[in-house]
């Protein structure tokens, strides 16, 4: 497989601490929902970041469906929820995930094939597979 692009980010400080890439300098803290802090965080967290790269993905990938369907491209909104859940089967967490798509200007038809497409182009989508949950709805 020909590489096409690569990146790499580093992460400092455990729960609460900051993460870089060439680009990019965060602050993450565990979100006051998973913490006994009454404070809200101040910084991002793993499912903010993987629900705003997600929504950004998917919309690419809406982009190459109207090229691939021959269509004039719309505009389009997509709303990435990230859940992040207890394990019932181990101490651990797990993820889900629903996508909310909106595409302004076709009819429920076309849209729905064109998300069906975007969500069989969207590199998220087939890295996850059948590993997290992810529901994708027409807004």
């Amino acid at each position: 497989m020909e590489e096409l692009y690569s990146i790499y980010a580093t992460a400092y400080g455990g729960q609460e601490g900051t993460v870089r890439s060439p680009n990019l300098k965060l602050n993450y803290q565990t979100p006051v929902e998973l913490t006994d802090q009454p404070t809200p965080s101040t910084g991002t967290n793993p499912e903010e970041l993987l629900a705003c790269a997600y929504s950004i993905c998917f919309q690419h990938a809406l982009r190459q469906a109207f090229q691939v369907e021959k269509m004039e491209e719309k505009e389009t909104e997509v709303t990435s929820h990230v859940s992040l859940s207890a394990d019932k089967d181990d101490v651990g967490n797990q993820l889900s995930i629903i996508i909310d798509v909106k595409i302004l200007g076709v009819i429920k038809e076309e849209a729905q094939v064109l998300i069906e497409r975007a969500h069989s182009f969207c590199t998220f989508s087939k890295a996850f597979g059948d590993n997290i949950p992810v529901q994708v709805r027409r807004i």
